[in-house]
C-alpha cells in the first residue's frame, strides 16, 4: 500500500488501495490521514476479485498496477488474468508483482514479462502489454 502513497507524492493523480483485512485497512486509512492524500486515494475493504469489479464498474483504467497479494498464494496470477480480462491496463500500462517467487508464470498472451528485480528476498516483477 506504501508504493500507492508513494505514487501520490511523485505525481500519481488517483491511487486505489485495496486490502481485504479491516486491520490492515485501518492502517491504510491512518497513512493516508498522515499523508494528506484523501482527495487523491480510494480505498477498497474488499477480496481483490471484488474490488477489480468494482474498478471496472467505476469505469477506472491504470498506468500501473502494483500487485502485493500474500506470498504464497495464487493471488498474483489470478488478478492479472483479471485485471486483462476487465481491460483496466491502460495500452501503454504496467503490472508490477512483489512476491518472494522469483518465477511466476503469467499465460496471458497480451503479456510478456519485461523485467525481474531482487531486492532482498523480494522480487518485483515486471510486465506489459506484448
Amino acid at each position: 500500500m506504501h508504493f500507492g502513497l508513494e505514487s501520490l507524492s511523485r505525481g500519481a493523480k488517483l491511487a486505489v488501495l485495496c486490502d481485504k483485512s479491516h486491520k490492515a485497512m485501518n492502517i491504510i486509512k491512518q497513512n493516508v490521514e498522515k499523508t494528506k492524500t484523501s482527495d487523491e486515494t480510494v480505498l477498497i475493504n474488499n477480496s481483490f476479485e471484488r474490488a477489480l469489479k468494482e474498478i471496472k464498474f467505476n469505469d477506472l483504467r491504470f498506468d500501473i498496477i502494483f500487485l502485493d497479494p500474500p506470498y504464497e498464494s495464487s493471488f498474483a496470477v489470478e488478478a492479472v488474468e483479471e485485471i486483462m480480462k476487465l481491460d483496466l491496463l491502460n495500452e501503454n500500462g504496467i503490472i508490477i508483482i512483489e512476491t518472494y517467487n522469483k518465477e511466476i508464470t503469467i499465460e496471458n498472451k497480451l503479456l510478456e514479462i519485461y523485467d525481474k528485480r531482487k531486492y532482498g528476498t523480494v522480487h518485483l516483477i515486471f510486465l506489459k502489454r506484448s
